[in-house]
């Protein structure tokens, strides 16, 4: 699947993962949390990536879930929360701020 709403790059060891839906300020439709979840098992398998950066396009990170239409109920709710274990067995969180 060609990602469109997430877009991923890679520069040296940095993968930089970008929710690309600035008009509706990045919120999380059924499209966005499919491809940001085979974004991060690109990541899972590339061995020269060691540091993911997460990051909203425009003003906005995310603003949460959207219900404008694209939501499907108790289904995009469930892989909403696969989505989100996903990221919580891949994620390592740092202890340390970084700049």
């Amino acid at each position: 699947m060609a990602l469109t709403v997430v877009t991923l790059e890679k520069q040296h060891r940095i993968g930089t993962l970008t929710l690309n839906r600035p008009e509706k300020l990045n919120a999380l439709s059924s499209s966005l949390i499919a491809e940001f979840a085979e974004a991060l098992d690109e990541v899972a398998a590339d061995p020269d990536i060691k540091v993911l950066i997460i990051r909203g396009a425009g003003r906005a990170f995310s603003t949460g879930y959207d219900l404008s239409g694209g939501g499907r109920g108790t289904r995009s709710a469930r892989r909403y929360s696969v989505v989100r274990g996903a990221i919580r067995a891949r994620v390592t969180p740092s202890t340390r701020a970084s700049v």
